[in-house]
């Protein structure tokens, strides 16, 4: 039985022995692969680091095989013309200062590629037959340029209006608010109309009878126009639109005016054409 135990006590330190010595190989194993993973690492460095040396040697032999180009001092530098960015025109419409009155107007950059034109202005238009020089009677003659539209009953008409714009411009950047553009408008105004009571001939020495009536609308509109730089700072911009008279208030007075061309106060489509003048900041 002693002998049996023995045995097996020699068979047991057989087998710790030659795990021992496994362990041992492994860690050695393992230490030849690090060492040799370390080797990899340097030899790469290395490799990076003369390709580098190379790549510089390369860019040396070209720049001495292409020298750059030198530059007379008397040279002239040379210029990068760009547009001049704005955000800002004030401006006005010359041709209904000539003729009806003013309008003046700001526009103002709020987006990508659009704007916001906040206009208003008084406007004036008489019809009106002037007294002889003698005080005898009335000559049929025009106060004021304009008027050859007007036919019908001698009228004039004030008012002031109000318009918002909104515009879009298509081909260009909107900080140089320039060139061609479409914009929805909106307009609000408030006429007196007087109108010259006919009963009264043109000869008639007695002073004559005025009615006075008023009308409010808004108009609803789409223009477009083509906004031109001048002299850098100033803006030229003729523009052509549609727009449709509604009538809010005094919708019976503006029937009682006959005006034979077209009476504005009346609901009705209309084209409007313009031209207003701006200076840019």
């Amino acid at each position: 039985m002693s002998i049996i135990h023995a045995s097996a006590q020699a068979t047991a330190k057989d087998s710790i022995a030659l795990i021992e010595q496994e362990r041992i190989e492994l860690e050695l194993m393992q230490r030849r692969i690090r060492e040799k993973q370390d080797s990899l690492v340097r030899e790469r460095v290395k490799i990076n680091e003369e390709q580098k040396r190379i790549e510089a040697a390369k860019r040396v032999e070209a720049t001495r095989n292409n020298p750059a180009p030198l530059q007379s001092a008397n040279a002239p530098t040379p210029i990068i013309i760009s547009k001049r960015k704005v955000k800002n025109v004030v401006g006005f419409a010359p041709v209904q200062m000539l003729i009806t009155g003013f309008d003046l107007f700001y526009e103002r950059v709020i987006g990508e590629k659009t704007s916001i034109v906040l206009s208003g202005g008084y406007h004036g238009m008489e019809n009106f037959p002037r007294q002889n020089s003698s005080g005898a009677g009335y000559s049929n003659s025009s106060t004021t340029l304009g008027t050859a539209f007007l036919g019908g009953d001698k009228v004039a008409n004030y008012g002031v209006r109000v318009q918002v714009q909104l515009r879009a411009y298509l081909f260009e950047e909107v900080e140089v608010l320039e060139k061609l553009y479409i914009a929805p408008t909106f307009l609000y105004k408030h006429d007196e109309m007087v109108r010259l009571n006919n009963r009264y001939a043109l000869n008639n020495s007695v002073s004559p009878e005025y009615n006075h009536y008023f009308a409010e609308a808004v108009v609803p509109g789409l223009d477009i126009g083509y906004q031109i730089k001048v002299l850098r700072y100033f803006t030229v911009n003729p523009f052509i639109g549609f727009m449709y008279t509604v009538p809010i208030t005094g919708k019976d007075d503006a029937n009682e005016v006959n005006i034979d061309f077209l009476n504005p106060y009346r609901q009705n489509l209309m084209v409007r054409t313009g031209l207003t003048i701006g200076f840019t900041f």
